[in-house]
């Protein structure tokens, strides 16, 4: 699951910016933060593909793991 919350961030001026977060549940039920980023004022289109590619990877090893 991926979710959102938003914080203000002063730098001369006070924006909102959005910190994503990356939750996965593991075998036994328990919900675990996998990746905290935040939202800059660029386009990050390419980081945040690179980004999910890593949280998959990391959660394909950890079931690997596991299993």
């Amino acid at each position: 699951m991926i979710d959102a919350i938003v914080i203000k961030i002063q730098d001369g001026a006070v924006a909102s910016w959005p910190v994503y977060v990356a939750i996965g549940i593991n075998l036994q039920g328990e919900r675990d933060v996998l990746v905290p980023w935040l939202d800059l004022p660029v386009d990050l289109t390419a980081e945040f593909e690179a980004d999910l590619a890593d949280i998959r990877r990391l959660v394909t090893a950890a079931a690997q793991r596991q299993g």
